[in-house]
């Protein structure tokens, strides 16, 4: 029922949160096979990998490989290996190489409004490797004035402490100001 790879693994994810928190999510067991789900799911990127590194929605080839789809396949391991899952080295080099090329891109060819969210997707997992640096990273503050709310919240991943683009986001996701909102109490 879910043949493209970007609903394979966006089921993944929420296979591993419900596996995670299952307890908490309703006491009947509703998905007992999750976490295998998840490893059978991880087991199959190579059937959606291109040569050249990045991911396809249906066929693995270099000419259907999606930059975004790449980005948030790096974006998805990230949490599955945080949630304890492996992901197979050769898998993630080759994720890595290709999205490092997208990263350092200069050519004017690709869009520059998915480039910068291709980028700032996959920022955490190419530092994470050693693959760029605090100044590769650096680079974005000069685009906040440009990025939309999804990427000033992927942007805040990589700089948790920048209360100057929380405030923005705060401000351009809710047309009231937060900072007068009172929340109820409950008793």
């Amino acid at each position: 029922p879910h043949p493209c790879w970007e609903q394979k693994i966006s089921r993944a994810v929420a296979a591993a949160v419900y596996a995670a928190e299952k307890q908490a999510v309703w006491p009947d067991e509703l998905w007992p096979q999750a976490r295998e789900f998840v490893s059978e799911t991880i087991g199959q990127t190579p059937s959606y990998q291109a040569q050249n590194g990045g991911m396809a929605y249906f066929v693995a080839e270099n000419r259907f490989v999606s930059p975004y789809l790449s980005a948030y396949t790096a974006y998805a391991f990230d949490y599955l290996e945080r949630a304890g899952y492996e992901i197979p080295h050769q898998t993630q080099e080759k994720l890595a190489g290709y999205l490092l090329g997208l990263f350092k891109r200069t050519d004017q060819t690709a869009d520059s409004a998915v480039l910068l969210t291709t980028r700032l997707l996959s920022a955490d997992f190419l530092k994470k490797r050693g693959l760029i640096t605090a100044a590769d990273i650096a680079v974005f503050d000069r685009l906040v004035p440009l990025m939309s709310a999804f990427d000033k919240a992927l942007y805040l991943r990589l700089n948790p402490g920048n209360q100057a683009v929380f405030d923005d986001l705060m401000n351009d996701s809710y047309p009231v100001s937060y900072t007068h909102l009172t929340l109820p109490t409950i008793a």
